[in-house]
Order: structure tokens, then sequence, then C-alpha cells
């Protein structure tokens, strides 16, 4: 859930806290991104400052092709408004039930709330792959990271990584580019096993 919404509370801060506490009770001192590296003498292609996120809105041509708005104010209001939260993804006081819900509701948000849309979807009528990374694309994630930044709202991230969708850029982020030293980010620690640790403990990322 984290990939779609972009903030987290105070209550859910405290209790990011106190999972990441429990991962060093489990693991034993835990290594920041950058202590990890640079004892390995990996040297990093971007270095993330605290508080980093993603600044863009919608790919601009992706964002003409399939007609949404020019920020996410104006997405969100013109398509009915409502108040966001989990339990209420639309805004409009209802949820569809049962198996594969988010997905389905996912998709009848391109217009209202592209970020969640984007994050399980491609654009209408392109590919999704699902394949091994390029290294073209590669080059492209980290492009995009350098510019925009990274770290939330993965799908709109996605919508500058052709044929990728927002969970995929999320996990590999996770596993290849913070993983493997390519980007040094503060929201992650490692273990003494070289395992990738959120702050906001295993699976929240």
């Amino acid at each position: 859930l984290r990939g779609e919404n972009a903030t987290l509370s105070l209550s859910e801060e405290a209790l990011a806290k106190e999972a990441h506490a429990e991962v060093v009770e489990e693991f034993g001192v835990i290594k920041s991104c950058q202590e990890y590296w640079t004892e390995k003498g990996v040297k990093p292609k971007l270095i993330l400052k605290e508080g980093h996120k993603f600044t863009a809105w919608v790919k601009e041509e992706v964002r003409k092709a399939c007609n949404i708005a020019a920020d996410s104010t104006q997405a969100w209001e013109s398509n009915g408004g409502g108040k966001f939260s989990f339990k209420n993804p639309t805004g409009k006081n209802k949820s569809k039930g049962g198996a594969g819900s988010a997905k389905e509701v996912a998709r009848s948000m391109l217009k209202k709330n592209p970020n969640q849309y984007f994050y399980r979807h491609t654009s209408p009528g392109v590919e999704h792959w699902m394949g091994d990374w390029t290294e073209e694309e590669n080059e492209l994630f980290l492009e995009v990271a350098k510019k925009h930044g990274v770290g939330n709202k993965w799908g709109l991230f996605a919508t500058y990584i052709p044929h990728r969708v927002g969970y995929q850029c999320s996990n590999y982020y996770r596993a290849y580019f913070v993983g493997q030293g390519i980007i040094w980010d503060p929201n992650f620690s490692f273990t003494k096993y070289g395992e990738t640790i959120w702050k906001g403990g295993r699976g929240g990322f």
C-alpha cells in the first residue's frame, strides 16, 4: 500500500519505528545504506537525502494520451472528488469487495488517481512486460530517479518506464538499485547478511 500513498501519519511513523526496532532485535546491529556499502568499497550512482520523494506528475506524453488532468488536485476533483482512504480509495464511500478488488478498483481510477491506476496497470493498449529488466530500462530508471526523485508514488514513477507498472518499479528498486548499492537510500538499512530492511519493517515498502 505504501506505493499507492505518499505519506505516513504520525501513528504510522510510530508503528514504523517499532517495526524497525523489532528487526534490529531479530538481526542484531544493522547498518545504514551508506555504512554498509562504504565498508564494501561500493560507489553509488545516486545518493538520496532524508525525506526524498518522487516530485513529478504523470509523464506528459502519457498524460495527454490518456486525457488526464494537469495535476493531482484537478484529476481528483474533476472526477468526483471525495475523501481518500485505504478503506475508501475511490472517494465514493463504497468499495468493491471480493478477490482481486484492489486491481479492479485501480483500473477505474485512471483519470481520478493515476498513481493508483499505474501502480497496477500500464497505459491502455500498452503491453505489460513481466520478464527481466533490460540494461536500457536500468539506465532509464536511474535517469528518472535523478531527475524526479524516487521512493513513493510508484504508479506515477512507472509512467516514465514503458511497459512496467508501479509495484514492479518498487520491487525492482529495492532488490536491484538499493540491494546492489547503485542508489544509497537512507530509508533502508542492511543486515549483516546483506538483506535490505526498510525502516518501516520488512514488507512495508
